[in-house]
């Protein structure tokens, strides 16, 4: 059954309509396909922005090979394609690029920016794909270069900010805010700091800016009885409202039973905005076994305690063939990463790799809200990727997360096919699915949604 798509924006999104977009429904499998072929539209599809809850971006431009230029006088016009994870909202923007890109996104805007040397080209776009600013501001005027910045974000307040971590290690925080007319410039956040340190007596490490909700920022450091390897750890989380007034300042007792310790220095911390948690995920040794501890934080009373909701301890699987924690005597195991999908929690374990081309091996977990094992096997290949080629010759079972997926059909079609890539494979807690493929041969992305199975 075909069904209708409402562009708002641009001829060239009816020209996409009528000519490069085919979208239909097959009531069987419940799925959408969408696709953007370059022979039509005239453009080739170079890079995926994946937005994460905010949906995604496709950049086109009319060059066959990507060989676009950086600095003055080497702008190519770029064109984006902007979907939502189930591809029911899209819309196309332009820009002319000369630099490196990037693209930021809230619940109210997507932000592009074009990086040249210092200087930040911008464009600010709503989810329409209707221009609403463009701005072009230089770090080097607040005394900032470009490796000086840690990570950039568009906080759910409308503003760019710039956290910048010192030689000393100490988190200074820059802000430009993208409708205040009487600041056209970064600037730096005064956040206050708690001149009490309940770390008094430990170890701490410097303060860390997590992320923003859309009530608070949230700061936070560890404190711990060991530089490394402690078998005490803690958190003081600090809190400030969109103007970074202080609010309020929580603890996180110490996450490490007796007999437990922490192996190496760092532990994961996220903040979870579907359950309003703080999520720990760490590599913990007890009893000489190496273990992925999981532990869930939350606001249910009044205490500056915060509160342990659930907390799991899931033993690494058959570390001696796998080698996820190696115990060589010098080396330190990455923090697992810890990823929110909704009302579930991921986590990949991934072993070391000594080379960026090397296929990734990944202790795979996924715990409901309740901290309940979902899945947890060793698997292949990134968290946000896919190796078709490997995935099509998986002779060891180590793309099972997968195979049990409704997309699994569609990607066995494309392992006889040369040239075909994953730009990206997703599947929310709700059971819906994505999954994009770039076909080099054909000079296509195709885009296909699997609504969740009733």
């Amino acid at each position: 059954m075909l069904s209708q798509i409402k562009f708002k924006t641009s001829d060239l999104l009816k020209y996409l309509l009528s000519v490069a977009l085919t979208c239909w429904m097959l009531n069987s499998s419940a799925q959408t396909k969408t696709i953007l072929d370059s022979k039509q539209i005239g453009l080739f599809c170079h890079d995926y922005y994946d937005l994460n809850e905010h949906g995604f971006i496709l950049k086109f431009n009319k060059y066959q090979d990507d060989n676009r230029g950086t600095g003055k006088g080497a702008g190519i016009q770029e064109t984006f394609f902007y979907y939502s994870k189930d591809l029911l909202k899209n819309a196309t923007f332009k820009m002319s690029c000369s630099g490196e890109i990037s693209i930021l996104a809230n619940d109210n805007y997507l932000l592009l920016i074009d990086r040249v040397e210092e200087t930040y080209h911008m464009k600010l776009f709503d989810y329409t794909g209707k221009e609403i600013k463009s701005f072009i501001v230089s770090i080097a005027d607040i005394g900032l270069s470009q490796d000086l910045i840690n990570r950039s974000s568009l906080t759910p307040f409308n503003r760019l900010l710039l956290e910048v971590y010192d030689s000393r290690e100490e988190l200074h925080l820059f802000e430009y805010d993208l409708f205040n007319t009487e600041k056209k410039s970064f600037y730096e956040i005064d956040n206050l700091l708690p001149s009490a340190n309940p770390f008094d007596k430990m170890k701490t490490g410097p303060w860390t800016y997590l992320t923003a909700s859309k009530q608070f920022h949230f700061i936070y450091r560890r404190g711990s009885n060991a530089e490394y390897e402690p078998s005490s750890l803690g958190y003081h989380l600090l809190f400030y409202n969109e103007n970074f007034q202080f609010n309020k300042e929580l603890l996180i007792d110490n996450i490490l039973f007796a007999g437990e310790t922490l192996f190496g220095k760092e532990a994961t911390v996220v903040f979870n905005p579907k359950t309003q948690t703080i999520e720990i995920g760490a590599n913990i040794i007890k009893d000489s076994k190496p273990y992925v501890l999981v532990c869930n934080y939350g606001f249910q009373n009044q205490s500056n305690i915060m509160t342990l909701f659930w907390r799991k301890l899931i033993p690494v699987i058959n570390n001696n063939k796998f080698k996820l924690i190696d115990f060589d005597g010098y080396s330190s195991p990455l923090a697992p990463e810890v990823h929110c999908q909704g009302n579930r929690t991921d986590i990949s374990l991934a072993k070391i790799r000594t080379s960026v081309n090397e296929e990734g091996l990944n202790q795979f977990i996924c715990l409901n809200e309740q901290g309940e094992i979902l899945f947890n096997q060793i698997q292949m290949g990134t968290y946000e990727q896919l190796n078709l080629d490997g995935y099509c010759v998986d002779n060891d079972n180590l793309y099972k997360r997968i195979k049990g997926l409704q997309m699994n059909a569609t990607l066995k079609k494309y392992c006889e096919q040369t040239g075909a890539e994953a730009l990206d494979i997703h599947y929310s807690d709700k059971g819906e699915e994505l999954l994009v493929i770039k076909e080099n041969k054909a000079k296509q992305v195709l885009m296909y949604y699997f609504r969740a199975k009733e």
